[in-house]
């Protein structure tokens, strides 16, 4: 077993290498379509600041920019992230390198009402949550939701992780697999609007693959999987979970606002960390497609495989902290960001460690985590998509 797991670690660190050094080098047409409109986006934004006085002063706040040169401030910066990503490099006059290769129609920005719209819907969600925010925190701190949470002993650190790493190696084999083979028996479904279901598809392969592996060899009856990860229906519907869920959205925003403005002392932000490529065309079916597999399908197979399993399986022996840190480690180290985005999703596994270990249960972690997403997808594809056409 011992030998397995550690094969099975250095296989995926592998592929998660390979992965990253690939996301680090794409420079595909559609990354230099996002990050042309962010920077369209931020030129349009000063414009609106600096050239109409009698623009209400409360959109400076909603937009982020208390002041038009911190417009001018994000946008060297994301330059400077876009050059030293090597995806889009500067040229003279401050002009990305390959805007006439790009197509005309991934050249428009969006108008600043769209991204106003954005803002306003994200800042009375960010307020109606603070008022949960305060029972959520108190509810940590000083008792569990669940008055029986469950530590499955029996698990050991080496077949938890074994099982993982295989289950998540061969998933995706399979998911690759099953993508090129639609691709090849229908060409033509893979280049209409409904592709986006087999990206649907392709992801529930590789995310539920591994909370299948490891559920048949760890928890093999239905009552030990709702026990030990607390996913019975009584807890789900409790008010007090969904106020921790809610509330802790609440304090997951203002901490994604504070370590985006660390990122911006670093000297340089990438866009790719927050722009999502499958948004910028996405229509109706791939809409709903983004909004199923991030704020339904990840949350759910995240949440249960690397809390509920991993972490959970992991601390038996390691204890509370190390067994957070080494699966929100590897939580992190799964996700192709930068460096800086890989570290986010880290502290954001460690914060739904903390929650579950504190509620017995997963399902305030897995509500955080699909309202934060589905928050994200929808504002970034109303901002950026040409679909459904700028009012």
């Amino acid at each position: 077993m011992t030998a397995a797991w550690l094969i099975g670690t250095v296989l995926l660190i592998a592929v998660a290498a390979t992965d990253h050094i690939g996301w680090k080098q794409q420079s595909s047409p559609t990354d230099q379509a996002l990050f042309l409109r962010y920077v369209d986006q931020l030129d349009e934004i000063h414009h609106v600041l600096t050239e109409h006085p009698d623009t209400p002063r409360w959109w400076s706040w909603v937009l982020g920019y208390p002041n038009p040169g911190e417009v001018l401030k994000e946008k060297e910066l994301a330059y400077r992230g876009a050059e030293a990503g090597g995806f889009l490099p500067k040229e003279a006059g401050n002009l990305p390198v390959g805007r006439s290769n790009v197509p005309e129609s991934h050249q428009r920005h969006p108008s600043v009402d769209r991204l106003l719209r954005v803002g306003l819907i994200h800042l009375t969600l960010l307020a109606l949550a603070l008022s949960c925010a305060a029972f959520a925190v108190s509810t940590l701190i000083s008792g569990r939701i669940d008055e029986r949470p469950r530590v499955w002993s029996r698990w050991r650190p080496g077949p938890v992780l074994a099982v993982i790493c295989w289950s998540l190696l061969v998933s995706q084999l399979i998911a690759g697999l099953a993508y090129v083979a639609i691709e090849f028996a229908a060409p033509q479904f893979a280049e209409s609007p409904w592709s986006a279901l087999v990206d649907s598809i392709t992801y529930l392969i590789l995310q539920g693959g591994p909370v299948l592996w490891c559920a048949a060899a760890f928890l093999p009856k239905t009552r030990h999987f709702t026990r030990v990860l607390g996913l019975s229906s009584g807890l789900l519907f409790r008010p007090a979970t969904f106020a921790v869920g809610f509330g802790l959205f609440a304090l997951d925003s203002l901490s994604n606002i504070a370590l985006y403005e660390i990122e911006k002392l670093g000297g340089q932000i990438d866009t790719r960390d927050f722009l999502s490529v499958t948004l910028i065309d996405a229509r109706w079916p791939g809409l709903v497609s983004e909004l199923f597999t991030a704020a339904v399908v990840a949350p759910v197979c995240e949440e249960i495989l690397f809390r509920g399993f991993l972490f959970n399986g992991l601390r038996a022996r390691m204890g509370v902290w190390g067994a957070a840190i080494v699966s929100s480690l590897i939580f992190g180290g799964l996700h192709y960001y930068s460096w800086f985005g890989m570290a986010t999703i880290a502290l954001f596994g460690m914060l739904a460690c903390w929650v579950f270990v504190r509620t017995g249960s997963l399902w305030p972690g897995i509500l955080l985590h699909a309202l934060s997403n589905f928050v994200i997808t929808l504002g970034t594809w109303y901002a950026y998509s040409e679909f459904p056409s700028p009012a």
